[in-house]
C-alpha cells in the first residue's frame, strides 16, 4: 500500500505543476479575443484607464491610424456611471479635460450608439483610435468594434478642416 501512494505522490508532484501552468478559461477568452483582433487588423495595448489614476491596465482594441489621415490629436472619452445632462451622450464624459474636437462630435456620436456596455471608453492617440473594452461577451463583438472605428475614423477625415498651402 505505502509504495502506491509514493508513485501516486510522485505523479501528483510531477503533473500538478503541469497543470497549474495551464491557461484557465478567462484566460483563453482573452488569448482568443486577442487573436481575433490581430487576423481583423487591430492592435491590442494595454493602457490605463484615466478615471483610474493610471493604476489600472485596460486592453484597448486601436485601429492604427494611415499616414495620410492621421489625427494625433489626443482624447478619451469615458463611461460615467451615472448619466447627467454635463456628460457628453448622457453617460460619457472627457477623461481629463481634453475633449475632442468638434468636427469629431458627429462620428462620435454615431459610434456610441453602436457600442455595447462592456466598451469602458474610446479614444484617440498617436496609436491610433481606440475601444478600451473589459472583454466580456462574444468574439463577434471585435467585427463590431472594427467597423464602428473605420467608420469613426472616416467620419473624423471627413470633418477634419482642410490645411490651406502655405505658398
Amino acid at each position: 500500500m505505502l509504495p502506491i501512494v509514493f508513485v501516486l505522490l510522485a505523479i501528483a508532484l510531477v503533473v500538478g505543476p503541469i497543470m497549474m501552468m495551464q491557461p484557465n478559461s478567462r484566460q483563453r477568452k482573452e488569448i482568443a479575443c486577442r487573436e481575433r483582433a490581430a487576423t481583423l487588423g487591430l492592435k491590442v495595448h494595454l493602457l490605463p484607464m484615466p478615471e483610474a489614476g493610471g493604476s489600472r491596465p485596460v486592453p484597448a482594441y486601436c485601429l492604427p491610424w494611415k499616414s495620410d489621415r492621421a489625427d494625433l490629436s489626443a482624447w478619451i472619452l469615458v463611461r460615467s456611471g451615472f448619466e447627467h445632462e454635463l456628460h457628453f451622450q448622457g453617460l460619457w464624459q472627457w477623461a481629463a479635460g481634453s475633449p475632442a474636437a468638434e468636427y469629431w462630435h458627429p462620428a462620435i456620436r454615431q459610434a456610441l450608439e453602436q457600442l455595447p456596455d462592456s466598451v469602458l471608453a474610446l479614444g484617440n492617440g498617436p496609436q491610433g483610435l481606440s475601444i478600451f473594452w473589459n472583454e466580456t461577451g462574444d468574439l463577434a463583438q471585435l467585427d463590431t468594434f472594427l467597423t464602428v472605428l473605420q467608420t469613426l475614423s472616416g467620419g473624423a477625415a471627413r470633418g477634419r478642416p482642410r490645411r490651406t498651402p502655405v505658398n
